[in-house]
């Protein structure tokens, strides 16, 4: 598609568009009726980019081609209109429970009635673990006659400023996030510090600002032996043992089951929200020769004895 987008004012995609998809791509051509689609995914320019994404993370490495930019064609988020839109009034705000509630002004400046689709973007500024440069986490699509204002808002709960750390524990790490809404992604300057420079060069792209987030958000997983039950039909038996998410954020685990020391096969895996609580069984061959039962985690263990 690079010549196509050297020559051409505007180019028109429209994947599997069904069996009305001649009227809607007449409608579209003709101007009676004014698209608002916007690219699920990064054109490159060249397949020497290829893999190309929007959410990459920083490599150290220099960011450019000997033969060509390092920047894609059109960027994810990308799409054009019959009209123009403008945004202002980027307002923020943490609750105490971790929300960060964002709103912003959008103003159709154009002569022509058209859909903006509103895209929120963040980027972690620092880390203990590489990020991505910014990351999409919510937009809507709204109507705009010419001269019209709307405010849109956000929300973003700790989960969505969440990370994996270098233990794969899922974590808020207080800190400083840019929170970007425009109408594509942030443009960024591809070289040292890329994350200082995302954001939205001018008010018909975006707009841009900063939280400083100082909470800390994570997952607390508290074992309690359940006991062993029995199928009194088939005579086969289980144990159990409840896990409970003591913390205050979202995250996911496995637990194993050691009998006198031997770990089974058995490996079971779950994701908990904070304060909800699931309770897991094991199967059990034979108890009447058993020592101890320990349960495990990545962090903790239970272990019930019984006496002969």
């Amino acid at each position: 598609m690079t010549y196509a987008s050297e020559h051409c004012k505007a180019i028109l995609v429209n994947w599997l568009p069904g069996e009305e998809g001649g009227p809607a791509t007449a409608d579209v051509l003709f101007g009676d009726y004014n698209p608002a689609g916007r690219l699920p995914m990064t054109f490159p320019r060249n397949v020497g980019q290829l893999p190309l994404y929007y959410n990459f993370k920083t490599s150290g490495r220099e960011y450019n081609y000997v033969d060509m930019p390092f920047y894609p064609l059109y960027p994810f988020g990308y799409g054009l209109s019959y009209t123009t839109f403008t945004y202002s009034d980027l307002k923020t705000s943490i609750g105490d429970d971790g929300v960060v509630s964002v709103s912003a002004k959008v103003t159709n400046s154009g002569k022509n009635t058209g859909d903006e689709v509103a895209q929120l973007y963040i980027t972690d500024m620092y880390a203990s673990v590489k990020t991505p440069v910014m990351q999409l986490k919510d937009f809507t699509r709204i109507t705009l006659k010419p001269g019209e204002s709307k405010d849109v808002s956000f929300t973003l709960s700790p989960y969505q400023l969440s990370l994996l750390n270098d233990k794969m524990d899922r974590v808020v790490e207080p800190g400083e996030f840019k929170i970007m809404i425009g109408g594509k992604s942030p443009s960024y300057v591809a070289a040292d510090e890329i994350k200082n420079s995302v954001g939205f060069k001018a008010p018909n792209e975006g707009v841009n600002g900063e939280i400083n987030y100082n909470v800390s958000f994570n997952a607390d997983f508290v074992l309690t032996y359940e006991g062993i039950n029995e199928n009194l039909i088939t005579g086969k038996k289980t144990v159990a043992v409840k896990i409970k998410n003591a913390g205050n954020l979202t995250d996911a685990g496995k637990v194993a089951m050691f009998v006198d020391g031997v770990c089974l096969d058995e490996v079971h895996h779950y994701e908990l929200e904070p304060g909800k609580e699931k309770i897991i069984y094991f199967s059990l061959k034979n108890n009447d020769s058993i020592q101890s039962i320990t349960f495990s985690t990545k962090y903790k263990s239970l272990t019930k004895t019984f006496d002969k």
